[in-house]
C-alpha cells in the first residue's frame, strides 16, 4: 500500500502550504515543530498525539494523547474517555498507575475508577458514579430518592425525586412509592416533618419509619406523630421531608 509522509526538520524553516483554489476565508491548521514524529496512525485508523497508538481491538476507533490519555468509540456504539488505560478485548493499564474512565452509552454515562495496577494488566473497574437518562445520580453517596410533602387535608407532593406517588393511609400515615424501586429493602431512610401554621408553633412532629412490611423496595411507610404538651396522636403536618440512600 502506497503512504503519503509529511516531514519536516526540527531546526528547518521551511513550510509545505497546501491549498484550495476558492475565494472563501480558510482555516489553519498549523503542527508546531517538534522532535520525532507529532501524530501517528496505525493500519486500523487509531491515532496517537505525542504518542504511539495503543494496540486497540480492530473494531475500535482510538484516540490516544499523550502517554496515559485515550478517547475511544468502542463496540456496540460506546464512547470512552479514559486516564492510563486501553481496549483490546479487555481494558488493560497503559502504565504502572491507577485509572479512571467516563463510560457514555445508551444516553448514560458512569464514572469507573480502578486501584493501581502494572502495565498491561487487566484493569478491574468499580462504578463510582452512574448518570441515568432522567436525571439520576446512582451511587453510595448520592440520594436514591426523596420528597418534600405537604401532609394536610388532600396530600400534595411539592417537589421530589425517584417519587411516583405517595398514597395517604389514614391520619399521620403515608406511603411514597418509588419511581426506581431500590435494590432491595436494606437501604437507609431519614425523615422530619413540621406544623408550620401560624398560632401554633407548640407543635411538633417525630417521623417513624416502619421496617418491617413498612419498607419494601419499591416503597417505604411512615407515619407522623404529632406532640403538643403532654398529649401525643396521629396528627397530618403541614411538611413532611424524607431522604433514602441505598442501592
Amino acid at each position: 500500500m502506497s503512504k503519503v509522509k509529511i516531514k519536516g526538520n526540527s531546526s528547518g524553516t521551511g513550510v509545505l502550504t497546501i491549498e484550495a483554489p476558492n475565494t472563501n476565508d480558510d482555516s489553519t491548521i498549523t503542527l508546531p515543530d517538534g522532535t520525532g514524529e507529532l501524530i501517528q496512525a496505525d493500519a486500523s485508523g487509531n491515532v496517537g498525539i505525542g504518542v504511539t497508538p495503543e494496540s486497540w481491538k480492530s473494531n475500535s476507533e482510538a484516540f490516544d494523547i499523550g502517554a496515559r490519555t485515550s478517547l475511544s468509540d468502542n463496540e456496540d456504539y460506546i464512547t470512552d474517555l479514559c486516564n492510563n488505560a486501553y481496549y483490546d478485548g479487555s481494558y488493560k493499564y497503559k502504565d504502572t498507575e491507577k485509572a479512571v474512565k467516563l463510560h457514555m452509552y445508551d444516553g448514560k454515562a458512569k464514572f469507573k475508577v480502578a486501584p493501581s495496577g502494572t502495565a498491561d494488566s487487566a484493569i478491574s473497574w468499580t462504578d463510582a458514579l452512574q448518570i441515568t437518562n432522567d436525571g439520576r445520580g446512582l451511587s453510595q453517596f448520592t440520594a436514591k430518592a426523596w420528597i418534600n410533602l405537604d401532609g394536610t387535608g388532600t396530600i400534595a407532593i411539592q417537589d421530589s425525586h425517584n417519587v411516583s406517588s405517595v398514597t395517604d393511609n389514614g391520619t399521620g400515615h403515608y406511603e411514597i412509592n418509588w419511581s426506581n424501586n431500590m435494590a432491595n429493602d436494606d437501604y437507609s431512610v431519614s425523615a422530619t416533618s413540621g406544623h408550620l401554621e401560624t398560632g401554633n408553633q407548640t407543635d411538633s412532629y417525630s417521623i417513624t419509619s416502619i421496617r418491617g412490611s413498612g419498607i419494601s423496595s419499591g416503597k417505604v411507610e411512615i407515619q407522623c406523630i404529632r406532640a403538643r404538651f403532654d398529649v401525643q396522636v396521629m396528627g397530618d403536618p403541614y411538611i413532611v421531608c424524607l431522604v433514602a440512600f441505598g442501592d
